[in-house]
């Protein structure tokens, strides 16, 4: 059955999932089935959630160069894409040189890749890179 369960990961191109460990609840029939031992089924876990880190980073891999609506969800320009995709805002040329001048004055610095009034609103950006299950992406 823990097979199956990879296997239906790569069939059915599983991105995102919560893996975790099978634990008996007293007094539930499955409690009452024999068990497997403790270091299986960690063993179990953690192939199932290799299997879904592949599919994500291929999945994530595969939206390199192409566009993206974002909402953009908190001020440090984090959001998540149409497909649900985490993406973080690189810096426009606005952005930057704004930033440049505010530390040249030593003012407080607008986060990278965003103005502050962007968040809770939707923005277009071309996919430029993957970063540790991150999409950055560029404005469009």
């Amino acid at each position: 059955m823990a097979e199956n369960s990879r296997r239906l990961i790569e069939d059915c191109d599983i991105v995102m999932g919560h893996i975790f460990p099978y634990s008996p609840k007293h007094g539930t029939p499955a409690a009452r089935m024999p068990q497997v031992p403790a270091a299986e089924i960690k063993e179990r876990a953690r192939r199932l959630r290799e299997a879904g880190a592949a599919r994500r980073d291929g999945w994530l891999r595969a939206l390199l160069g192409t566009r993206q609506r974002v909402l953009v969800e908190r001020e440090n320009g984090i959001g998540h894409s149409e497909n649900f995709a985490p993406v973080r805002l690189s810096p426009s040329r606005e952005t930057s040189s704004l930033r440049r001048s505010r530390e040249e004055r030593d003012e407080p610095k607008l986060d990278p890749g965003y103005r502050r009034g962007d968040v809770g609103k939707i923005v277009e950006v071309v996919i430029t890179v993957v970063e540790d299950g991150t999409l950055i992406g560029a404005p469009a």
